[in-house]
């Protein structure tokens, strides 16, 4: 009996079709235990998520010595400005820019809170330390606008500083230059980071922490600079207005007593033509009446 081609073919794409369906749906069983047993699987602790956590956390704890640092420095710098001339408006500023880097740091430890949460649970590890407890994640997002008010600070700092006739510390002046420009520069940096949606990935938060880390070194070299000025700057520009007040002082003594004495030879000139005049008609009247 002769073979039947098309049956034989169609024999086969059945029994292939057959094969598949069976070896699929294996496949999903296989899958769909390794699934569970991967959900029911508890965490193994990372190396790598330790190191990341503990690393943020650090630097955190750097960055908020340096605040705390630079805070101690604005207020032996109020002590020192406050017998200069033009220095209430300076220390005003000085203690809005305490307050503007607490809400920096605040932003900087919701973020370091976020990456111990995250790279803690990876790792199955500790409770979060005493310090990034009780941090909330909107204050992250306001990092941008936290570092732009900063950076104003700043600017209304050093205008404050040229309202001191005498002052002239370029040091202190470029220290904080550079920190002001870095702080706009960052703030847009940041900002570009939430347009873009990426706000809160893991790689975005480390990156956060790497410019909290970056701006350590500014606010340690402003601290540098400041209390630089406060030891020496300072008691220069005290010494100097006191000595030009003296100088004017003395001008005002010598010019009242040029005045008042001017005025004791006019009155005394005044008196001697008086008395004389008075002699004068005197003698004039006894001459008539003889």
């Amino acid at each position: 009996m002769p073979m039947d081609w098309g049956i034989l073919s169609t024999l086969k794409r059945k029994t292939r079709k057959h094969i598949k369906s069976v070896l699929d749906h294996r496949l999903a069983r296989a899958r769909k235990r390794i699934a569970l047993k991967e959900a029911n699987k508890p965490p193994e602790r990372s190396h790598g998520d330790e190191r990341i956590r503990d690393e943020c956390h650090k630097e955190f704890k750097s960055f908020s010595k340096e605040v705390r640092d630079l805070g101690h420095k604005f207020e032996e710098f109020m002590r020192a400005i406050r017998p200069i001339g033009s220095s209430s408006g300076l220390i005003c500023t000085s203690k809005d820019l305490q307050q503007y880097m607490n809400d920096v740091l605040y932003g900087f430890r919701s973020n370091s809170a976020e990456i111990w949460r995250v790279f803690a649970a990876r790792s199955g590890s500790d409770e979060m330390p005493d310090d990034l407890q009780g941090s909330l994640a909107p204050a992250m997002s306001l990092l941008p606008n936290k570092m732009g008010v900063l950076s104003e600070g700043l600017n209304a700092f050093l205008n404050g500083l040229r309202d001191i006739p005498e002052f002239s510390d370029k040091l202190l002046t470029d220290s904080l230059l550079e920190f002001r420009d870095w702080l706009v520069y960052r703030a847009e940096c940041l900002q570009s980071c939430r347009d873009a949606s990426v706000e809160g990935s893991a790689a975005t938060r480390r990156y956060i922490s790497q410019v909290m880390k970056e701006m350590s070194l500014y606010i340690r070299k402003a601290g540098v600079a400041l209390q630089a000025f406060t030891e020496g700057g300072a008691k220069a520009i005290q010494d100097y207005q006191e000595r030009s007040q003296g100088k004017l002082q003395n001008m005002s003594t010598v010019c009242k007593a040029t005045f008042f004495s001017g005025v004791t030879a006019t009155t005394m000139q005044y008196a001697m033509n008086q008395e004389r005049e008075g002699g004068d008609v005197q003698i004039a009247e006894k001459r008539t009446t003889k």
